[in-house]
Formats: structure tokens, C-alpha cells, sequence
């Protein structure tokens, strides 16, 4: 962490000085965990790739039922007014608004793509000296990436989101598949962060879905168009929010984007109850630029988060 408080580029929660009480719940999450990275290490570092897919297959199956059959069906929405703790059952209804088709976080499919984005990672030399608590996040924003085709929003994800609600929204139509975005460009924070919510439990991690209305994501613009979607991430090192759909943007000089990395803010006790009540925290964010042989930091912007109404 540098001295401003702000996260190290790439930085895990996990990596993060942020120093808070150790409870009882926190320390078993904590070896919950790492046992699970401990395993999912264990299979991606397998070498015959039949026996990896088959052990892939069981361990998904597995962790997903054990999840599935831990948590209960609801809806999530503005209006449901807390922070949703743990797994998101695939038959919850995950409601961008009123007017449009709920969203079903329903597709198995994630859990292989994480488990993948794991092993190239596992597979990178650069990579191969680090902890699997280190490459945790960089997989997640990965996995998001890959799974929805798009590493960040554009306006024309933006757009493409919205005609695909309109198209879905007539009366009688069934709820929506997370599938039905998978490869499409057009996944924003209700649907990533959602996902994201379902990996970071898969994992092991003790993890909150927020979603809320107001919160202010650069110096100048509200972001009040049906709210925002993020997560309050609690490990031994604190609390953290999590943003997987705005992250950290690596740009080259000439512009083009170079590369994205994971957004986590350490926040403080009296923040975190403060989000889980409804109040606001302003973090600082600083994109950077990559010159070839270093990483430059941007001038950095303040963002806000705002707790569920």
C-alpha cells in the first residue's frame, strides 16, 4: 500500500495493511478459504488434461450444491433495501428495476471459466511464484472479462444493455439467464457484480452484494441511472469494497488500453457499518498509464459509495 492509503496497483485484499479486529466468524472464513484455493491449486496444476476436466467437473459440482443448498431463493434489488452476504441461489431474481426481466445467476459455466482463468495464470512464469490469495483477484476480473467478452464498459455496452432488457420485457416473459450474456459484450454491474458475488463465495470468500442508487463514480457525474451494483469484501486484513465492473485502467501513451486491474479500497470498521446502514464513503481511485517499462500513476479521481436505502 503506498503512504497515501491508496491500493498498489494489482493489489489483493489480501496484500492490504488495513489493520481490524479478528472475530471468530472472520477466522473460520479465512481457513475456509484457504482450503478451497488449496484445492482449486491442486487441480488446475494438474498435468493430464482429461484427469484435470474430470476433477474440474467434480469440485464445481460439488462446491455449487453444497452453496446451492446453504442459501434460499429471494430478490435482489433497490428496493430490497440490505447487503446480500454469501451465495446468490440460481433462483433468485436479480432485478435491474420494475420494468424489465429478472436475472438468474444460473450458469455453471463461471465456475469453469474461473478455474481456467486460474490455471493460465498457474501457467504464466511471471505468475508462478505467486500465492493463489495473490492471483484471487486478478482471476476474478479475468473470469468477468472473459465469460461476458468485455474487460470494461463502453457506451456501447451500456446501450447494448439496455435494448437487450427492452427486448425482454414483455408481459409473460420468463426470467433471464445469466447465460444469455455470456460472450455478448453487453454485461454491466448488475450482472458482473452478481457473478462476481457467486466466485468470490465459490471461493471461499466472506463477500456482500450491494446494490444502490447515487453513488458518484468520478469527480463530476452522479451515477443514478437505476443505481450501481458493488461488493464489501471481509478477510483478516479488514474490510474492502470491491468494484469489479470500474477498474483500474491501464492505458498505453497513445491512449489504447493496455491492460485492467482489480479496484479494492480499504475502508475502516466505522465506513464498512456506515455502507451496511446506508451511509456513503469517498475512496480514491488512480488509473494508470504503462510507458513500456513502468506503470505511471493518472491523476487521481474520487468515488462514492453509497450503502442500500
Amino acid at each position: 500500500m503506498s503512504d497515501t492509503g491508496e491500493p498498489i496497483p494489482g493489489q489483493t485484499p489480501d496484500e492490504a495493511i488495513n489493520p481490524a479486529d479478528k472475530t471468530h466468524v472472520v477466522i473460520k472464513e479465512i481457513t475456509q478459504r484457504d482450503k478451497i484455493l488449496a484445492e482449486i491449486e491442486r487441480i488446475v496444476t494438474i498435468d493430464d488434461d482429461e484427469k484435470r476436466v474430470k476433477a474440474e467437473e467434480s469440485f464445481i459440482k460439488q462446491r455449487v450444491t453444497e452453496l446451492t443448498t446453504d442459501s434460499k431463493p429471494t430478490t435482489l434489488s433497490l428496493v430490497s433495501g440490505s447487503v446480500y452476504r454469501g451465495f446468490i441461489h440460481p433462483e433468485t431474481r436479480i432485478m435491474r428495476n420494475f420494468l424489465v426481466d429478472a436475472v438468474r445467476i444460473d450458469d455453471q459455466e463461471i465456475y469453469r471459466t474461473l478455474l481456467e482463468s486460474f490455471r493460465q495464470f498457474r501457467d504464466n512464469p511471471s505468475w508462478q511464484n505467486k500465492s493463489m490469495r495473490e492471483i484471487a483477484s486478478h482471476a476474478l476480473i479475468r473470469t468477468l472479462g472473459d465469460y461476458f467478452g468485455n474487460h470494461y464498459s463502453t457506451s456501447s455496452t451500456e446501450e447494448k444493455n439496455r435494448q437487450f432488457y427492452w427486448d425482454h420485457g414483455s408481459v409473460g416473459s420468463k426470467d433471464i439467464s445469466i447465460a444469455e450474456f455470456k460472450g455478448k459484450r453487453m454485461g454491466v454491474c448488475t450482472e458482473k457484480v452478481s457473478v462476481a458475488q457467486n466466485l468470490l463465495t465459490f471461493m471461499g470468500y466472506d463477500s456482500e452484494f450491494v446494490i444502490s442508487t447515487n453513488n458518484r463514480l468520478d469527480a463530476s457525474e452522479t451515477d443514478d441511472r437505476g443505481g450501481h451494483a458493488y461488493i464489501l469484501i471481509t478477510s483478516d486484513k479488514g474490510h474492502f469494497i470491491h468494484d469489479p465492473t470500474n477498474p483500474i485502467m491501464v492505458e498505453k501513451e497513445d491512449g489504447t488500453v493496455h491492460a485492467v486491474l482489480p479496484s479494492n479500497y480499504p475502508i475502516v470498521e466505522e465506513q464498512y457499518q456506515s455502507l451496511v446502514k446506508g451511509g456513503q464513503v469517498e475512496v480514491t481511485h488512480t488509473d494508470l498509464i504503462w510507458d513500456g517499462k513502468s506503470y505511471q500513476r493518472k491523476e487521481s479521481v474520487k468515488r462514492t459509495y453509497v450503502g442500500p436505502k
